[in-house]
């Protein structure tokens, strides 16, 4: 994920700024579950939604979202979760939760190479991904897209 000096919201950075208000903008106050296993890429995302008006959630991976699910500690409307999780996947995870709760939006994010035939696939199911490294905009247009619905 490409964040550079533009995490910092201050008013010299007007293009984070400007984006994190368009996409705070799109759905004030919805409830995102991101699970990444990665903590750095985790906790830089988790700051950015977080700055656009989003409370979000985040997990290591999927049967730590699981706890937090079974606890009620969150209601999402999406889930952005890696494709590559230890233990049980993120494609595996989100079709688990998309069983119980056939309204959730999914965003998949991944830097595994075969991204054409992925997103051939997941776009085929109405859902959207994004490829690793990404920047704060593209990260945000596809929250706001997928909570759009589409």
């Amino acid at each position: 994920m490409r964040f550079p000096d533009r995490l910092d919201t201050s008013a010299s950075s007007e293009p984070l700024h400007d984006a994190v208000s368009a996409a705070g903008a799109a759905s004030p106050g919805a409830e995102i579950l991101l699970v990444d296993d990665e903590p750095m890429l985790r906790g830089l995302t988790q700051r950015v939604l977080t700055r656009a008006g989003f409370r979000v959630s985040a997990a290591g991976d999927a049967a730590e979202a699981l706890v937090l699910l079974e606890h009620k500690a969150c209601e999402p409307l999406l889930l952005i979760t890696d494709l590559e999780l230890p233990g049980l996947s993120g494609w595996d995870f989100a079709h688990q939760l998309l069983a119980q709760r056939p309204k959730l939006a999914v965003l998949y994010i991944t830097g595994r190479g075969d991204e054409a035939r992925l997103r051939a696939r997941i776009e085929g199911e109405g859902q959207q991904l994004l490829s690793k490294p990404f920047t704060t905009q593209l990260l945000l247009d596809h929250v706001r897209r997928a909570l759009a619905g589409g």
